[in-house]
């Protein structure tokens, strides 16, 4: 026999259960969950739903494209932005982690002031008080003053603080860092400013080139922007039908892209100038490749012995004109000088020399080959330069100044 509730008896046993569960809820400690609106909201965001914005990777110079999630005003996520073409949607673990930064308990909220040098130990200051304190070290200094930046500075504020230096009669600001300083900036834009007319970076089409030379460029480690190379990287192994790139690592030390290489040639340090040199060398002797790259050897080889060469860096002859062969007849070779080449006290002429072997590819420009990175405009800011962190130094009053 079915029995039928009434809707009478329905209500008396939903009332029921709903006070055994504020009972049972009175039990259990209290969670309490504060819910904060905005005083001024913004307009693209609504309370639970997630907001993209676009934004570029400070983390390192590299300057990747980042998209990053924010929910409820909070930046919760950071991917790469699949529409930018360094990183083409990738991204390194410390870009991913520019959260922590941002977030990181240790940072300073404010002004602080050290209560006695060297003790590591800070007090907060008003932001008045610290203005005027700054203004007042600031005077006494006078064309004392050094403005230190770090590598990740923007065009814009670097500009700004150069006006305030030149106002007050002192040197432009010092742009230096380990990272910089380490995979040697300065000179590859000084190279790049000595051979092709412009102070730029040079960037390097891997994915596209048949061969790479690289000069101790640790293309998978940390070399200029890692995420675009390794990217690159991947491309130049998995051609269309079927084509794989030939990499050959010249460096005295075995690193993560050296064990990646197809031919690895353990050199002696400071030697990678002599190898570059000597390879020019025969393929202007033995007339390699085509007639136009034959001349363009001719015209940059200079007068160095290949055998001298050989001896020097420890390759063998033979083993140097076999490569030379195979980097001037192949269609799209590239030669790549890395941060082995730019901490030498011959570094300038290291590069250069590199560099010479992509003017006798004459891939300048073109797909697979050396491209010079694209600059500022001059007219409407000043573009950071990294130092060579060489010369004398005021009296740095404004440390701790930097942008990123």
């Amino acid at each position: 026999m079915t029995h039928r509730i009434s809707r009478r008896d329905f209500l008396k046993i939903g009332a029921t259960g709903a006070a055994v569960a504020v009972l049972a809820g009175c039990q259990q400690p209290r969670r309490w969950i504060t819910l904060e609106p905005y005083v001024r909201p913004p307009e693209e965001q609504l309370a639970g739903q997630a907001t993209w914005y676009a934004s570029t990777c400070r983390q390192c110079p590299a300057g990747c494209g980042i998209l990053v999630r924010i929910m409820n005003g909070r930046a919760v996520k950071i991917e790469g932005n699949p529409e930018h073409p360094l990183n083409r949607g990738k991204l390194c673990a410390r870009g991913q982690a520019g959260l922590q930064v941002l977030y990181n308990p240790d940072r300073l909220p404010g002004p602080v002031r050290q209560v006695q040098r060297g003790s590591r130990q800070f007090e907060r200051l008003d932001w008045n008080e610290a203005i005027n304190l700054l203004h007042s070290k600031a005077q006494a200094a006078e064309s004392g003053v050094a403005v230190w930046l770090g590598s990740t500075t923007s065009g814009h504020l670097y500009d700004l603080f150069k006006r305030f230096t030149t106002a007050v009669g002192a040197s432009d600001p010092l742009v230096f860092d380990l990272y910089t300083g380490f995979h040697g900036y300065h000179i590859l834009s000084a190279t790049s400013r000595e051979l092709f007319g412009r102070d730029q970076l040079p960037t390097y089409d891997l994915g596209q080139a048949d061969v790479v030379f690289s000069f101790g460029a640790d293309l998978l480690g940390t070399w200029l922007s890692s995420t675009r190379y390794g990217i690159e990287f991947g491309r130049f192994r998995s051609q269309p039908l079927g084509k794989r790139g030939y990499l050959v690592q010249f460096e005295p030390r075995m690193s993560i892209t050296g064990a990646k290489a197809d031919r690895w040639v353990p050199i002696r340090p400071a030697s990678e100038a002599l190898v570059a040199q000597a390879i020019t060398r025969l393929i202007a002797d033995q007339a390699l490749g085509s007639t136009d790259r034959v001349e363009r050897a001719r015209a940059l080889a200079g007068d160095v012995d290949v055998h001298s060469a050989a001896a020097a860096s420890d390759i063998p002859v033979d083993e140097l004109a076999r490569l030379a062969r195979i980097f001037a007849t192949t269609e799209r070779p590239v030669a790549v000088p890395g941060s082995a080449l730019t901490g030498q006290d011959n570094a300038a002429k290291a590069v250069a020399a590199v560099q010479a072997l992509n003017l006798i590819a004459g891939t300048l420009g073109q797909p697979g080959g050396l491209s010079l990175s694209q600059g500022t405009p001059q007219s409407a800011f000043a573009r950071p330069a990294p130092s060579p962190f060489s010369g004398s130094l005021g009296i740095a009053v404004m440390t701790g100044i930097s942008g990123g």
